[in-house]
């Protein structure tokens, strides 16, 4: 096993290493001055003392009692700046009373932050600290109890030398234990690839057994399905009983009346989905209880959309209805769930408020509901398994869209129980394009236009 990544890896992890313990040995030198600027310094100080300057007295005073304890080997020097960028007070007389040009780090402390910088020699009020060598700037709000802005700042200069000192000392401690533990992962990496084609070999084996377990799972996972499905029927007849009985009965109003038709749009939903999964389990079992009559496309798409109020179908799906009528021979039960499935497909996998739209055509011998969404697509390697049971192109537990990844696979069995066939497409202008094909027929056509004539005579009748 080559050592070049490992040695790659330790090179950057020290370097990353480093940047965090010069970090961490700047963040406490700045918390430290801060901590002598507001417990130490501050209440030497009053409002009056920054806006008009230190009385000879009051500078006398302080000089006192930095110099007695503060200013020495963790703190080199001191200086108080007022607003206007004067200096209030400094360890060096000659620089009081002076106004200097400001700096980024002194303009974030007048904004009530603390900043810092290592010192530039080269400036006109640092000329006196070239002594010291290389110095640690540290600049501190000076605010006032009951003040709403710094009166000020403290600057506080810290020895560089003893920081460097520190972070060359946790550096080189770093390096050693870096150094192990890379040669311990090298040790369990070449251990691990020792032993990796006795693994593979044995994989092989097992992946050809869990395969053959997979499909017994799936087998048991259909029954189990079924079986659930048809316990759902009950309480899903109840709960719709009992919603359609207080609806009728006007036994709720006001603001029970939205949680009704909550409670209506939910058993809806769940009993849409007990179909799909009763399609997806039984398959062509389901075949001979197909009960075709003449149904009207457009409304049955309507009342989807109806249902799917949550999603905002009604504001964003644009339905296109061929003009000479789209009746078809089919099973509304299975009709609508099936539409519902690739309707709702559309709008999940659309951003937010985008459109999708629906339109039916005629074709040789098959009536054509094309839905297409505004969404990313679906990846050309997954397109074939898209209508696989309980499979979704994001498998992620943080996935946008939730589901049990059925939604396809149930909308293709209930098409094929009713003679027809579900397909995807990109569309060339983006998103996806479903495109449901139902048989069409004459018997089809001149029951739908029966259809319209009796809803136009009994409108006429009226």
């Amino acid at each position: 096993m080559s050592l070049i990544p490992i040695v790659l890896l330790g090179l950057v992890l020290a370097r990353t290493l480093q940047v965090q313990i010069r970090n961490q040995a700047l963040t406490s030198a700045r918390q430290l001055a801060a901590l002598v600027a507001r417990l130490d310094i501050q209440p030497q100080l009053t409002p009056d003392d920054l806006s008009q300057g230190l009385t000879p007295e009051r500078l006398q005073r302080l000089n006192e009692v930095l110099h007695a304890g503060l200013v020495g080997e963790e703190i080199a020097r001191v200086k108080i700046w007022s607003r206007d960028l004067h200096v209030v007070y400094s360890d060096d007389p000659e620089l009081i009373g002076h106004a200097f040009p400001s700096s980024d780090e002194l303009e974030e402390a007048l904004d009530g932050r603390v900043a810092s910088e290592v010192s530039d020699l080269t400036k006109e009020e640092n000329v006196g600290d070239r002594s010291y060598g290389k110095l640690l700037e540290v600049y501190v709000p000076l605010t006032f109890p009951g003040e709403p802005a710094p009166a000020g700042a403290f600057e506080l200069y810290l020895p560089y030398r003893p920081i460097e000192a520190a972070i060359a000392r946790d550096s080189d401690r770093l390096y050693l234990v870096l150094l192990g533990g890379l040669a311990l992962l090298y040790a369990a990496l070449f251990r691990i690839v020792a032993t990796a084609s006795r693994r593979l070999r044995r994989q092989a084996d097992r992946e050809l057994r869990l395969a053959n377990e997979e499909r017994d799972l799936a087998l048991r996972k259909a029954a189990v399905i079924a079986t659930v499905s048809h316990e759902f029927r009950t309480p899903l007849t109840i709960i719709e009983g009992v919603s359609k009985t207080l609806e009728r009965q006007d036994l709720v109003a006001g603001a029970g009346r939205s949680m009704l038709d909550s409670l209506r749009t939910a058993s809806h939903r769940l009993d849409d989905l007990v179909e799909a999964l009763l399609a997806a389990a039984e398959g062509m079992e389901r075949e001979a209880q197909v009960q075709r009559r003449s149904v009207v496309l457009s409304d049955v798409i309507h009342a989807v959309i109806d249902r799917l109020s949550s999603l905002d179908a009604g504001a964003r799906v644009r339905v296109m209805a061929i003009p000479d009528g789209d009746a078809v021979m089919s099973d509304p039960a299975l009709l609508k769930p099936l539409l519902r499935h690739i309707i709702e497909n559309a709008l999940k996998f659309s951003p937010p408020g985008s459109a999708v739209d629906i339109a039916i055509a005629r074709t040789s011998g098959e009536v054509e509901v094309r839905v297409r969404d505004r969404g990313p697509g679906i990846d050309p390697e997954f397109l074939e398994r898209a209508f696989d049971p309980f499979t979704q192109g994001d498998q992620s537990t943080t996935r946008a869209n939730r589901g049990l990844g059925i939604g396809l696979f149930a909308a293709r069995k209930i098409a094929e129980l009713l003679g027809g066939r579900v397909e995807l497409r990109r569309h060339p202008g983006g998103g996806m394009e479903a495109i449901l094909h139902l048989p069409d027929s004459n018997e089809d056509r001149s029951l739908g236009a029966a259809d319209i004539d009796a809803a136009d005579a009994a409108a006429v009748g009226s």
